[in-house]
């Protein structure tokens, strides 16, 4: 099943590029017609207003008066600018797992359609640009969650430098 519209492109905060410019881009294509794409199935992806829920809704708001903690600043610039991405609440974490699981399920669509005989291999072209956006959606969620992971490595051991840590 294809939908009409395209992905649009994401307004990524400063901090996904700075999460960008430490992650390795990969060199191969990100679809393979041979291997199943793996996602977490939702019975909803199968419904006609899909793309409007999982891809075209807006990420759902903080409530008003919630605020970050705001704290001291003794990393590197790169982890600095990956710890200033907003922390996401319950319902934006699990609105940005539904549409990277949503793309995903949607590209795994079109490779089972191009396996089959069903549609050309030029549509390879649109499950790799779904693909790619999933992947964007990925790196929100796991930017966003650096702060849990660079408390977790300070409070893990005081033996070692925390870049030695977080860089493991």
């Amino acid at each position: 099943m294809t939908f009409p519209h395209q992905p649009s492109p994401s307004k990524t905060p400063a901090s996904v590029d700075a999460f960008e410019s430490l992650a390795t881009k990969p060199s191969t294509p990100l679809l393979s017609i041979d291997k199943p794409i793996r996602f977490i199935d939702n019975a909803a992806f199968r419904d006609a207003d899909a793309w409007e829920r999982f891809v075209d809704a807006p990420l759902p708001a903080a409530p008003a008066g919630s605020s970050q903690r705001s704290e001291k600043r003794t990393l590197s610039d790169e982890l600095s600018a990956l710890v200033a991405a907003p922390i996401l609440l319950h319902e934006q974490e699990k609105h940005l797992f539904l549409k990277m699981n949503f793309l995903k399920h949607e590209a795994e669509g079109i490779r089972q359609e191009i396996a089959s005989g069903r549609r050309e291999i030029s549509a390879a072209i649109e499950a790799e640009m779904f693909l790619e956006h999933a992947t964007e959606v990925r790196n929100q969620i796991v930017v966003a969650n650096m702060k849990l992971v660079i408390f977790a490595a300070k409070n893990t051991s005081r033996r070692q430098p925390r870049s030695k840590i977080l860089s493991a």
